[in-house]
């Protein structure tokens, strides 16, 4: 499932063509542009950090209890590999969204983009089928998996899991 989600935003992100020299640039200078940006930020941040925090504290409390035998010690580790490789997706993935958004919906002036459908459709105008089809199949793979409970884009309305 994880590799579906990664497939279809990675390409998303081929079909966006975001400007590489402006994410560089965001990267390490963000700016805002009023309360509303910095309220946006705040969400964001908040939407995509903090379920991995709660991940990755409840592997780190594991550690209270030291390993004394080498498959203990060897469970430590794998563990370890499994946050840092968790964490590396899930941030893939959720900036993926954002320079979907910030290339193709924000650069085409459609600041009002609130629902999955809606999303969808533009995709489909802005780029092809294709594209709005494989972000369909991303969002909605990203829902199905409930690994994290929540979906950072508004996937609520068109992709329920049962």
């Amino acid at each position: 499932m994880v590799g579906v989600i990664l497939f279809a935003f990675a390409f998303q992100i081929y079909y966006a063509e975001p400007e590489g020299e402006r994410i560089v640039a965001g990267l390490f200078t963000p700016a805002f542009q009023g309360t509303e940006s910095v309220l946006l930020a705040a969400g964001i941040l908040g939407a995509t950090v903090m379920p991995h925090v709660i991940y990755l504290h409840s592997t780190l409390t594991q550690r209270w209890v030291v390993g004394k035998t080498e498959e203990e010690k060897k469970i430590f580790r794998f563990e370890l590999v499994d946050v840092v490789l968790a964490m590396s997706l899930a941030g893939f993935i959720n900036a993926s969204m954002l320079l979907i958004a910030a290339a193709l919906f924000n650069a085409n002036g459609l600041t009002n983009i609130t629902d999955i459908d809606l999303a969808f459709e533009q995709l489909g105008i802005l780029v092809n089928d294709n594209a709005a089809i494989l972000f369909g199949l991303g969002a909605c793979s990203l829902r199905a998996s409930r690994a994290p409970r929540y979906v950072p884009w508004p996937a609520r309305s068109s992709c329920r899991a049962s």
